[in-house]
């Protein structure tokens, strides 16, 4: 491959998010592009991850395990915001692993991810977690809640949609 050249790969990827023992457990896997550094130059990378996690209704959420040190920046009933920042010499190949409950029953949702478009120059991948909550007795859905996102070049997870 020759320089200005471009080289595109398409993959799809989906998951289901698993509820087991009382908690979601996510897996965001993260892949970023080889970077070019010039010879004789060191240019600091830096990785961001802000996560922001909205029930839609008034129920408790509590993180319960992330791969990443993420660090509480407000909490209320239904809403949790954390970030993870970090300077690092090479992009990260580690996944964003979390686990959270809410304080619900009988609940279920899933991961919707798009691939950036082929000839996209920042290479952002998009996502949208969803969850909703089931009463036994009455088996109408409500959405409890949306987390929209993007990760961009600089691992940066941002947004949230209120439903």
């Amino acid at each position: 491959v020759e320089g200005g050249s471009y080289v595109s790969i398409k993959v799809c990827w989906s998951q289901k998010l698993p509820y087991k023992d009382g908690q979601f457990c996510l897996t965001v896997p993260f892949s970023f592009p080889t970077y070019v550094i010039p010879v004789g130059k060191k240019i600091p990378k830096r990785e961001k991850i802000q996560l922001n996690v909205n029930s839609g209704s008034g129920t408790e959420l509590m993180i319960q395990c992330s791969s990443h040190p993420l660090k509480e920046l407000s909490r209320e009933v239904r809403k949790l915001s954390f970030v993870y920042e970090a300077e690092v010499p090479a992009w990260s190949t580690s996944d964003l692993d979390f686990a959270y409950t809410v304080t619900s029953s009988d609940l279920f949702g899933g991961v919707l991810l798009q691939s950036p478009a082929l000839r996209d120059f920042d290479e952002r991948e998009m996502f949208c977690l969803y969850l909703f909550p089931g009463n036994k007795q009455i088996r109408r859905v409500r959405s409890l809640g949306i987390v929209e996102g993007v990760v961009d070049a600089e691992i940066r997870i941002l947004g949230l949609q209120d439903t």
